[in-house]
């Protein structure tokens, strides 16, 4: 019985034997530290943020890490790859009269809790972006071009 199905035959890719691993190195494993040090190390930084200005009504830290573990396999090849990315991330409520604004900073990429570091240097610099938006006035209706810095838009 015809299937309509064509077959070819290939020779096989002819691989050379290789076994190797590959683990990106991390300037801060958060499992070297304990829970009760990366939540005192938030709480100063959110400690820090409100002893900024009186403008600052309430601030959020975030840390989150992920260890993305690979393994690729065939009958000649064993590779192993590690590596670590981080995320964190800062919000900032500040008030002034009746009105109410925040700012949203992040940081990503293959780092570890170094990552952390950022917010613990800038944290002044985004506590002022806040601020800067309780002075902004609406923008007037109408079509206006919009650029966006890649880490926001991709």
């Amino acid at each position: 019985m015809e299937s309509g199905i064509e077959y070819f035959d290939y020779d096989l890719i002819k691989e050379e034997p290789i076994s190797t691993k590959y683990a990106a190195p991390v300037g801060e494993n958060y499992v070297d530290a304990t829970d009760e040090e990366i939540v005192d190390r938030m709480g100063k930084l959110i400690e820090n943020i409100r002893a900024y200005t009186e403008l600052v009504v309430n601030a959020l830290v975030a840390y989150e890490q992920v260890v993305v573990s690979k393994a690729f396999y065939s009958n000649d090849r064993q590779l192993e790859q590690v590596y670590t990315y981080s995320t964190a991330y800062q919000v900032t409520y500040v008030m002034r009269d009746e009105t109410l604004k925040y700012a949203f900073a992040s940081e990503s990429g293959m780092m570890g809790f170094e990552r952390f570091n950022v917010f613990e240097k800038n944290y002044k610099k985004y506590v002022d972006e806040a601020i800067e938006m309780l002075d902004l006035k609406p923008v007037k209706e109408g079509e206006y071009d919009v650029i966006c810095n890649p880490t926001v838009s991709g």
